[in-house]
């Protein structure tokens, strides 16, 4: 079975606009979520962009990207988390840049603590875009924390299929 690309063209264009935006203005970032999954390797269908950063950092990305402000900056809280926030539609593509620290999942009424070391990223190049992504072992530590099953199943299969591998 043949299956579609995961990320659409309107979504790396979205992404490259980002991450030139982020580099020029010199504001350190990581990729996470579903597409930190597909940069390591994963073929889940991208829903939105998550792109970590500090979160003193979200007023100044609010006012770069002023025409495309959604949301924030400011702290969001749902079910399933509890974190500074600035949310985007750019270019009709869902962009959310979480703040690093201070950012927790809730899980069975529980605040449970999401590490982000934006210190730990890792230079990749994704669908001709070269980015900073979360690394495997910390996307698997997030997913953990979250519970999301079928995530991990995934994110452990390729974390034994990258096993051995030179990098």
């Amino acid at each position: 079975m043949d299956r579609a690309e995961p990320v659409t063209p309107s979504q790396v264009a979205v992404l490259r606009r980002l991450t030139e935006t982020l580099e020029r203005h010199d504001i350190p970032y990581q990729v996470t979520g579903g597409l930190a999954g597909n940069v390591h390797g994963s073929r889940w269908p991208l829903h939105d962009l998550d792109l970590d950063v500090r979160t003193a950092d979200l007023p100044r990305l609010a006012a770069l990207f002023a025409p495309a402000v959604v949301w924030g900056p400011g702290r969001y809280v749902d079910a399933e988390f509890d974190l500074p926030l600035l949310r985007l539609n750019v270019d009709g593509v869902e962009v959310d840049f979480s703040g690093a620290e201070d950012a927790w999942a809730r899980r069975n009424g529980k605040r449970l603590p999401l590490v982000t070391d934006l210190a730990r990223a890792e230079r990749r190049v994704f669908a001709g875009v070269n980015l900073w992504v979360v690394p495997l072992a910390d996307l698997i530590t997030y997913k953990t924390v979250l519970g999301r099953t079928a995530d991990l199943e995934e994110l452990s299969r390729l974390n034994g299929a990258g096993r051995g591998k030179d990098r």
